[in-house]
């Protein structure tokens, strides 16, 4: 159907990451949209994690939201 799904490893949590996803896409072609999928694993349930934990896997989700919005 003329689909291309591409999987990058940069860090969108810093903005030189997401900078960097922008211009692979772009090379491809019209940017019509972003997945924004980041993830980082840290299984455990709200009474078992530190803040510590929360941030580290919430930081790359908020900022990387914001600078693929710049």
């Amino acid at each position: 159907m003329g689909t291309k799904v591409v999987l990058s490893t940069n860090n969108v949590g810093m903005e030189t990451g997401a900078q960097a996803i922008i211009d692979e896409a772009q090379a491809l072609g019209p940017l019509g949209g972003i997945f924004h999928l980041a993830v980082i694993l840290r299984d455990s349930i709200f009474e078992n994690q530190t803040t510590q934990m929360f941030n580290e896997v919430a930081v790359p989700k908020y900022h990387g939201t914001i600078f693929l919005d710049r």
